[in-house]
């Protein structure tokens, strides 16, 4: 499981949230879906290790982000795939999106803007839009022992995945899978 239903669930520890600070500043756009956008408010960036913040990308399609969001503060440049919102943005890119947002147009967009390596974070919706459409190059699992039994089902990765590499990361395992 990625999260408990409808809460942010700390899973993994301080070493691995550097990691993957790390691999956000190597990065040229990192990825979430509503829910997670939602349920975590995240803030996408790269706190926890130096380097560039990429471009923050939200699927909101139903405009539920509240005002008070990281991700519409504006702080960075952000594109929110959802309706405008009130305000004087002029770091955040609200694009219109009444359907679910396809994968492969928004892999478009971002050839179109230069952006080549997207980090997508999550939660399951999107990256199980990634894995079934089969548009991704490579796959990292964080897994801790720590054991929720229940809530937010984590995708499972594809048949044609092969593991490349495993490593372990204070108490967490990282599992790195290519096509």
């Amino acid at each position: 499981f990625l999260a408990y239903n409808g809460q942010r669930t700390a899973i993994s520890g301080p070493v691995v949230q550097r990691l993957v600070h790390r691999w956000r500043s190597e990065s040229d756009a990192i990825l979430v879906g509503a829910a997670t956008a939602l349920t975590d408010n995240p803030r996408l960036d790269t706190r926890h290790y130096f380097g560039k913040t990429p471009l923050r990308i939200a699927f909101d399609r139903q405009g539920r982000l509240p005002a008070n969001s990281h991700l519409l503060d504006d702080a960075v440049d952000t594109w929110i795939f959802g309706p405008a919102r009130p305000g004087d943005y002029t770091r955040t890119t609200f694009i219109p999106a009444a359907d679910r947002v396809s994968v492969a147009n928004l892999l478009e967009q971002l050839r179109e803007a230069n952006r080549a390596i997207l980090l997508v974070e999550g939660g399951g919706e999107v990256l199980s839009q990634f894995t079934d459409s089969g548009l991704w190059d490579e796959i990292r699992v964080i897994e801790n022992p720590q054991r929720l039994g229940s809530g937010v089902a984590a995708p499972r990765v594809p048949g044609d995945a092969v593991l490349q590499e495993q490593y372990g990361v204070g108490e967490d395992w990282v599992r790195v899978y290519q096509r």
